[in-house]
């Protein structure tokens, strides 16, 4: 899917991110076609869709829990990209991972927030959608790293891509990869 405000939407996304003092830092290191899947701490629940939908240089489609359908600034996020909402029941679940990959194969990159609604910064406890995603599509990786910076300043910095996983599609693997995609956002985080 392609921005929904291209092409006269592109001085919005700037006026949009100069309002926002949004500051992005190592955007060239996201894979700008191969399938891909943004991964991100979650810090500031409202802003960070809008955040991560300025910043990513190609198209996106989020992944989000319901309960945040009706934020206002997930609205304003959904207006530039698509966004697919977990849902609740595991009788769901294979429709769900369906879109996901006719998302990935139309060139979207997925961007999913591991700590789910719970905001660790990248401390908290991470899901393992993310790493299953990855493994089963084979899909690249992308850390990034949201900051504020002040009260209305923030960076996104996009760390080096994790190349597709391989390997089984079990918990063991799963649940590594998760960590490594943890330990990505954290370091990301220690670059201040």
């Amino acid at each position: 899917m392609t921005w929904r405000l291209q092409p006269a939407g592109v001085g919005l996304r700037h006026a949009m991110a100069r309002l926002l003092g949004l500051r992005v830092e190592g955007a060239e290191r996201v894979p700008a076609s191969a399938p891909l899947i943004v991964v991100a701490d979650h810090a500031r629940r409202q802003v960070d869709p809008l955040l991560l939908a300025l910043a990513t240089p190609r198209a996106t489609t989020f992944l989000s829990g319901r309960d945040l359908r009706r934020r206002l600034l997930l609205r304003l996020a959904e207006r530039m990209s698509e966004v697919l909402y977990v849902p609740g029941d595991t009788g769901s679940l294979p429709r769900f991972r369906r879109q996901c990959g006719a998302a990935l194969a139309r060139g979207a990159a997925l961007v999913v927030f591991p700590e789910g609604a719970a905001m660790g910064d990248g401390a908290g406890v991470f899901r393992d959608g993310a790493a299953y995603l990855a493994l089963s599509a084979g899909a690249w990786l992308s850390p990034a790293w949201i900051g504020r910076c002040g009260r209305h300043r923030f960076t996104v910095r996009f760390g080096p891509p994790i190349s597709p996983p391989t390997g089984p599609l079990n918990r063991g693997t799963v649940s590594r990869l998760t960590g490594e995609i943890q330990a990505a956002i954290i370091a990301l985080k220690a670059e201040r």
